[in-house]
């Protein structure tokens, strides 16, 4: 992780400011030490666009609110600026809130945005 937060921080002081992460790489925690570093250095947090994405299994209105707050605690920020699904549907055999409502993948798309 340590190389993580290196590289972030050196695309940021070097003008860089789209960060794409998600739950999936594993890699919040270092990236918002990188963002922190990045902002006592003088880069203001408005100028950086931090992107990350759900994860199927974890589709569905209130497993989606959940994943939001982690991320947050996670990335250590106020804010994100995009949260995207990562893919447009879960996989057939991933347990997901949408599963146990017998959601179709259109609804669950829906429920959790």
């Amino acid at each position: 992780h340590e190389s993580v937060r290196r590289t972030v921080l050196w695309y940021l002081l070097q003008g860089g400011r789209h960060i794409d992460t998600a739950d999936l790489y594993l890699n919040h925690q270092p990236i918002g030490n990188a963002i922190r570093e990045a902002m006592d250095k003088g880069i203001p947090r408005s100028e950086i666009f931090v992107t990350t994405k759900i994860f199927p299994r974890h589709y569905g209105k209130e497993s989606g609110t959940k994943m939001v707050q982690k991320f947050l605690n996670e990335l250590g920020l106020e804010y994100i600026d995009l949260v995207l699904m990562h893919q447009p549907s879960t996989f057939p055999l991933l347990h997901s809130d949408c599963k146990v409502q017998k959601l179709s993948q259109e609804e669950c798309r829906r429920e959790t945005w």
